[in-house]
């Protein structure tokens, strides 16, 4: 089975338990969610299904293929929910962006370890170049992923999500209308 359906099924995307702490950020940052914006919650990470990597060439490209029947306003948080090709599209990324990457700083380390580790996609984090660059002897083990995430929570905090999401809603007012 490949890498971004494990993720989907029982790893880091798991499509309960992410959604679920994505939907928590986003009440933390933004209030409730329309409808729309709920259903891009639920479904922006389908698009790894499939996928034989996470971050490399089919992995990087999951917001582009959110369900067919998804439109408007949740597919325009789905497209841009990843800061990467948001730039490549010359476009801010969408406020799920923000709301995805401060879930991070909301699932316990212990879960996301043994997530990461269950489905395999932990060690492709690990060893991105341009991840937190933690490695050592211990780091391909489930406590090495354990103390990975543990390191990398605090890159997304809370203040910094809502500034940089306030600023991206207004540059990006004039999409998908």
């Amino acid at each position: 089975m490949r890498l971004g359906t494990r993720s989907l099924l029982w790893g880091c995307h798991q499509f309960i338990l992410h959604p679920l702490f994505v939907l928590i950020a986003w009440y933390r940052l933004y209030g409730a969610p329309t409808p729309a914006q709920l259903l891009a919650i639920i479904v922006h990470d389908w698009g790894y299904y499939g996928c034989e990597t996470m971050d490399g060439p089919d992995g990087s490209k999951h917001p582009l293929h959110p369900p067919n029947w998804v439109r408007g306003e949740a597919r325009r948080q789905i497209i841009f929910h990843s800061r990467h090709l948001s730039t490549q599209m010359c476009r801010s990324p969408s406020m799920l962006c923000w709301a995805d990457k401060h879930s991070l700083n909301l699932i316990p380390s212990v879960m996301w370890g043994v997530l990461a580790w269950m489905s395999g996609e932990g060690w492709e984090y690990m060893s991105n170049p341009s991840g937190c660059d933690y490695v050592d002897a211990e780091a391909f083990t489930l406590s090495g992923l354990i103390r990975y995430h543990a390191k990398f929570k605090g890159t997304y905090n809370e203040q910094t999500m809502r500034t940089m999401s306030r600023s991206d809603q207004v540059q990006n007012t004039h999409l998908f209308r």
